[in-house]
């Protein structure tokens, strides 16, 4: 017993078992830290001009990193757009919602301003007929604005 001799486990296939099962364990544990997805980089432009795209933010010159620009996806896991990005993302959206609520709206202007046409030839025709001779002048303005969609 004082030997240096451990004691043989009753079931030899015990010891065996729990080994394979680490093994496995920290194989397993290996790839799901080492694999990650290439999506998203950081593209950036040197002193001489030149478009240059790295992994990380971390590996553009220090110097440059405030004029590199996120290229590819972002979400869970992925980096986030900066707060400047995030500010000029949400004003787009905006000018995109507002763009298609006034292309929603360009039925109903034109339905009013024809309303409002003919109401103004009725007050006309009311207010006296022009004499024989004389050209009745009704002026018709029709504005709609139409804002493309991004």
């Amino acid at each position: 017993m004082f030997g240096g001799v451990p004691p043989v486990p009753a079931n030899h296939t015990e010891g065996r078992d729990m080994h394979q099962r680490r093994v496995v364990l920290g194989l397993i544990r290996g790839l799901a830290l080492n694999v990650t997805l290439a999506a998203a980089q950081w593209q950036y432009t040197d002193n001489k001009g030149v478009t240059k795209v790295m992994q990380f933010k971390v590996d553009i010159p220090a110097p440059l990193r405030d004029g590199a620009v996120l290229v590819g996806p972002t979400g869970v896991g992925k980096p986030d757009l900066s707060r400047g990005q995030q500010e000029t993302k949400a004003r787009w959206d905006a000018y995109r919602r507002i763009g298609d609520a006034q292309a929603e709206l360009v039925p109903y202007k034109q339905e009013e301003a024809a309303a409002a046409a003919t109401q103004r030839a009725k007050e006309a025709r009311e207010a006296g007929a022009p004499r024989a001779g004389q050209a009745a002048v009704v002026s018709v303005a029709v504005s709609a604005t139409v804002v493309p969609k991004c």
